[in-house]
């Protein structure tokens, strides 16, 4: 059982340094609405993944793979991240007043919906649990052994996230108020450039 847990663990650390949106995305909520705020992000991204396992297991990679859906799928997408992040490089407020002000952001649960919408949009995510599926499925015929290897999988995973929101809300001090702006910036054109990319590999 100890060789199944490892094995989750590594899945668990290979999920989670995988940059794409939702890192960037986490990073940003932990700095600008608080540590307990990344918490709720990260518990969405957690959400996503449990539903995306789910999923996988349920037979929706022949759904996922047919090239009609996938071309859908990919394209919206796309498009849902594009619209974040046009509106994260443009969104303006007294942002040095409520760098981490946590009675001031909104309620958590919009963190959790952001960050579920946001890992769930992305096809790679689904992709990367159908894979993990197909090779645990292979590697064990026991439903407790699977199950355990999930678990350490998104155990792993979901305690690397709130780390890096703790690590990121320590930084927040050395940011000034014309750095945060860029952060938002930045933020936005990343999210522009994973939804173009997004949609120009489906199409």
């Amino acid at each position: 059982m100890t060789s199944i847990i490892l094995k989750g663990v590594l899945f668990g650390l290979g999920l989670s340094i995988l940059i794409g949106p939702v890192f960037f995305a986490l990073i940003h909520t932990s700095i600008k609405r608080g540590f307990a705020s990344g918490i709720a992000f990260a518990f969405g991204i957690f959400l996503s993944d449990l539903a995306c396992i789910l999923l996988s297991n349920l037979g929706l990679s022949q759904f996922i793979y047919e090239p009609n859906y996938k071309t859908g799928i990919g394209v919206t997408g796309g498009i849902i991240m594009i619209i974040f992040g046009i509106y994260e490089f443009f969104y303006k407020n007294k942002i040095k007043e409520d760098i981490g002000v946590e009675n001031n952001s909104p309620k958590k649960i919009i963190y959790i919906l952001k960050a579920f919408v946001l890992n769930t949009i992305n096809p790679f995510v689904i992709l990367f649990w159908l894979a993990a599926s197909a090779f645990f499925h292979n590697e064990y015929d026991s439903a407790m052994e699977i199950l355990v290897l999930f678990s350490a999988t998104l155990f792993t995973a979901v305690s690397t996230d709130i780390l890096k929101a703790f690590i990121a809300n320590k930084i927040k001090i050395f940011l000034t108020e014309k750095l945060l702006s860029w952060v938002h910036r930045i933020s936005g054109i990343l999210l522009i450039i994973f939804g173009v990319i997004l949609i120009y590999r489906v199409l």
